[in-house]
């Protein structure tokens, strides 16, 4: 599947999609009562039905669009997967009414503003920062930069054609800063340069100070 149905991504796996995942998780856990699900070999994540399980499951899920069908041509762009898998987690607490985006967007922004910023570069990071956690969020942040910059029409659209149109292919940073600018009809190199080539953390995208 490379195109997104319906207005947003988080239509890509719908409520009953994660909520039959969770009924089922519930009946394994009953079933295999005896089993020790501490065992890595198990899969303990998704044999549960809290908020870390779920979004665990939201996660690998948009794995099918970014990763899979779009992969990245360098793991130096490994943002281009985590972070939008990341800020689809996001989306999906909004959907199911557990939080907002813009309360995760915050949450994490204050969390990443803690940690030191001096030795990553989103765009790239190197094999030992790889697969980071401020890779992740710091990718989901900077989603949510363009999203507030182009508007939800636009950043919604840009995002379908971006899959669809790479379906199959592998993609670059540079590929993705371009389709955006083009689709959003607007240089925005001015919008991604601090994200993914800076060190020091942007301010928090939407914040009303």
């Amino acid at each position: 599947m490379a195109t997104l149905p319906g207005d947003n991504l988080t239509q890509a796996y719908r409520r009953d999609q994660v909520r039959n995942a969770a009924l089922l998780a519930a009946k394994l856990r009953r079933r295999y009562a005896g089993v020790d699900l501490a065992a890595p070999a198990t899969g303990r994540n998704f044999l549960d039905t809290d908020w870390e399980s779920v979004r665990l499951i939201a996660h690998e899920l948009s794995h099918q669009w970014f990763g899979n069908s779009v992969t990245l041509q360098r793991w130096r762009d490994i943002w281009l997967h985590e972070g939008f898998a990341c800020y689809c987690e996001w989306l999906w607490a909004e959907e199911d009414g557990l939080s907002s985006v813009q309360a995760e967007v915050e949450r994490h922004h204050d969390l990443q503003s803690r940690l030191p910023q001096d030795d990553l570069q989103l765009s790239d990071p190197g094999p030992a920062l790889m697969f980071d956690d401020r890779v992740y969020k710091r990718g989901a942040l900077t989603v949510h930069a363009l999203r507030l910059r182009v508007g939800d029409e636009k950043f919604f659209e840009l995002v379908r054609s971006w899959l669809q149109e790479h379906r199959g292919g592998s993609v670059t940073s540079e590929m993705f800063v371009e389709h955006a600018g083009q689709a959003a009809g607007e240089d925005l190199r001015d919008l991604f340069d601090p994200w993914l080539h800076g060190t020091e953390l942007p301010p928090c995208p939407g914040r009303e100070d």
